[in-house]
């Protein structure tokens, strides 16, 4: 009998491209504040897993100090489905800003996290709530939880106003448009939606888990990299200005990826690279918008 799978935060970017990669082996149910099934109907019904993929990335930008309330509240949804079955396996998507710091160099297993207490700002709020709801799962010993820490992702369901590097690519493509950024390198590891599928689906297997682990691809990027696929194969135009103030919510971050490849003793190995997700979603966006269709988020039936 197929495994009864509960998503959180449906509509969400992550959501979507793993509803449709679990579909063909899962019976998925979604639920979303939005649209689908509203969240408190989760306690109508019995599921084998539980899978949080609400996201606070519109809070990131705007309303900083609501991160900690968007993620408390997912946290106390899953954790009172617990309580009424213990048994179910929940996994909640979590973030390599746990690891707090700069990223000067990317994380070991080993690695400290590192948030400065006496000159806090927005840029840490994001780790400090993903670590606090991190250490309330490890605490909960006689629960099935797995954080999954995510570093950075792109697919198809990017939404079309995302202010990320990927998203302005993708816009300025469309829309003709010059790209301005700085002359500062950095390496991101983009994970291929089937790789996150397949992580998921090994946590699925081994239902009795409770951890933490980095989601990591065969291998990171350059910012430089990027541009220079993306101008050769889709014309992209690209100028450097050294004064350009690249901005993000969760601070600078020059080598944003794990090497803590502690997801190999659950049997996870990934099969792309960066640069591999960053060629295949973008292909299936961009042919889209050829075709007259929206660029971004597209519904999973």
């Amino acid at each position: 009998m197929k495994k009864k799978v509960a998503i959180l935060g449906a509509t969400g970017h992550i959501a979507q491209g793993l509803i449709e990669r679990l579909r063909p082996d899962y019976i998925v149910t979604r639920y979303s504040r939005s649209d689908h099934r509203p969240l408190h109907m989760l306690f109508n019904d019995t599921h084998d897993v539980i899978i949080n993929c609400i996201g606070v990335r519109e809070a990131l930008w705007t309303e900083p100090h609501r991160i900690f309330e968007i993620t408390e509240y997912a946290d106390s949804i899953c954790l009172a489905y617990l309580d009424v079955h213990p048994e179910t396996l929940c996994i909640n998507f979590s973030s390599g800003a746990v690891y707090g710091g700069e990223f000067t160099s990317p994380a070991q297993a080993i690695t400290r996290a590192m948030f400065r207490l006496n000159d806090m700002d927005a840029q840490a709020f994001y780790g400090i709530a993903k670590l606090n709801s991190e250490a309330k799962h490890r605490s909960r010993t006689e629960y099935r939880i797995v954080d999954i820490r995510v570093f950075s992702y792109f697919s198809q369901y990017l939404r079309p106003d995302d202010p990320s590097l990927m998203g302005e690519v993708i816009r300025c493509i469309h829309d003709g448009r010059e790209l301005v950024t700085s002359d500062r390198d950095f390496l991101r590891d983009y994970i291929h939606p089937d790789d996150l599928a397949q992580l998921v689906k090994k946590c699925i297997e081994l239902h009795d888990l409770n951890t933490a682990v980095d989601a990591y691809s065969c291998m990171p990027t350059g910012k430089f990299d990027i541009l220079n696929y993306f101008r050769d194969e889709y014309g992209l135009q690209y100028r450097i200005d050294r004064d350009y103030p690249e901005t993000s919510p969760t601070g600078s971050k020059p080598e944003y990826y794990s090497n803590n490849m502690v997801a190999q003793d659950l049997g996870y190995y990934p099969e792309y690279t960066s640069m591999d997700a960053i060629k295949e979603e973008a292909e299936r966006i961009l042919s889209l918008s050829h075709q007259g269709e929206r660029v971004g988020v597209r519904g999973v039936s």
